[in-house]
């Protein structure tokens, strides 16, 4: 997937079932250079299924839409040939709910009182391929996790830290294969021994694991 879009502007489509939600977002990203609202959606089905017609660089997706799942929404749009990045938008955070949408495959969470500039960082940071979680969701996570978390990261062998360092920035497996100047399939090796070694799921427990411990 190109992750900064046709000549760098971020194609992004709004899934919230609140008309005034999705036009004042479709406002004021409309105004914000590197950025075009492509689609608007009122339930995950309807954003499925245009993101399959159309080309979608980010989805922002509201945690609560009516009548779907939310975690089988992200699944569902990670399961589309080219998969868009998703940033889940909630207006009542809790910590549960966060877990679920980042195991689901989500590349970010943000609250709905964050600041616009933080709304447009996100987007940014997605769209160059990495993660965003704001910091104080990030410990809220950590902690919740700390009993789970059982693994250390000094079992991993030099190439394997290696993988694992770049794994928790956020870059995806191709970038670190070019960074590292090895095969996608090999880094994908090196990714399995990682989650096995020390007991993770995916990408979101090496990036809790990293933050909670200061790595």
């Amino acid at each position: 997937m190109n992750f900064l879009g046709s000549l760098n502007v971020t194609r992004v489509m709004i899934v919230d079932d609140h008309q005034i939600v999705r036009d004042m977002l479709a406002r004021y990203l409309g105004r914000t250079r590197g950025i075009e609202v492509v689609g608007q959606a009122e339930c995950g089905r309807e954003a499925v299924d245009l993101c399959a017609q159309h080309d979608v660089d980010l989805v922002i997706l509201d945690l609560r839409i009516p009548g779907d799942e939310c975690t089988a929404t992200i699944c569902d749009l990670k399961a589309l040939p080219v998969p868009p990045r998703i940033l889940i938008l909630t207006g009542a955070h809790d910590e549960c709910s966060m877990r679920q949408c980042l195991q689901a495959g989500a590349d970010g969470y943000l609250c709905k009182t964050s600041q616009g500039a933080v709304l447009i960082k996100s987007i940014r940071q997605l769209a160059a391929g990495g993660k965003f979680i704001p910091p104080r969701l990030v410990r809220e996570l950590a902690w919740s996790t700390a009993d789970q978390v059982p693994a250390d990261h000094k079992s991993l062998s030099g190439r394997e830290f290696e993988v694992f360092s770049l794994l928790s920035q956020g870059l995806t497996l191709t970038e670190i294969s070019k960074q590292l100047d090895l095969s996608v399939k090999t880094i994908s090796t090196y990714r399995s021994r990682i989650l096995g070694k020390m007991h993770f799921r995916n990408n979101a427990d090496i990036m809790r694991y990293s933050l909670r411990v200061g790595l």
